[in-house]
């Protein structure tokens, strides 16, 4: 039997439902860059999975309430998608009054910037003829501005997608979020 698994989850995923954001207080929000230690998978977790370069759950779940109050400063809806990288899903949200497409574009903002190792942004602007638009439909890569890689001690760690938002404003959102998380992030790229 196939499961589509994205079809599963886009199905269920408006079910869910999270609480207002706190505000963060700790280590994780100092101006200086989290090392990896502080934001992978360790311990037994590390040792199922087979790899200590993941993204915890926990690090995720920070980086998305981050950017949702960052949304609701803007008054501005957004959906967004954590991967590890692997592809799997460590963290998901949709904010109320997302469309469909909304969804659908953060996670594959975040799945091309977790292929491509760059910003979807960057690399939007390096497939910019008509050639590389062929090649970039071929590939299934969605870029437009919105995915960047999550990369901490030089190691990929996961990606993020922000959609549904306008003017830029997923872009700005994700970058800010892993900023305050993470610590400082390379500047976002410019067309």
């Amino acid at each position: 039997m196939v499961i589509n698994f994205r079809g599963y989850m886009m199905k269920y995923f408006s079910l869910i439902s999270l609480s207002f954001v706190f505000f963060f207080s700790g280590s994780m929000l100092a101006q200086e860059a989290a090392s990896l230690e502080d934001v992978v998978v360790s311990g037994d977790a590390a040792i199922r999975i087979s790899t200590r370069t993941e993204i915890s759950a926990s690090v995720a779940e920070q980086i998305a309430k981050t950017c949702i109050a960052r949304a609701e400063e803007e008054g501005v809806t957004v959906s967004i998608f954590i991967l590890s990288p692997s592809g799997s899903i460590v963290y998901a949200h949709r904010m109320d009054g997302q469309m469909p497409i909304g969804v659908e574009t953060a996670l594959y903002k975040a799945e091309t910037a977790l292929y491509t190792r760059a910003p979807t942004h960057e690399t939007a602007n390096r497939f910019s003829t008509d050639v590389a638009r062929v090649t970039r439909v071929k590939l299934d890569w969605y870029l437009v501005s919105g995915g960047l890689p999550i990369i901490v001690d030089n190691q990929i760690i996961g990606s993020i997608g922000v959609g549904g938002a306008a003017r830029g404003f997923d872009e700005i959102c994700a970058h800010y979020a892993l900023t305050e998380v993470l610590g400082p992030q390379p500047p976002l790229t410019q067309d």
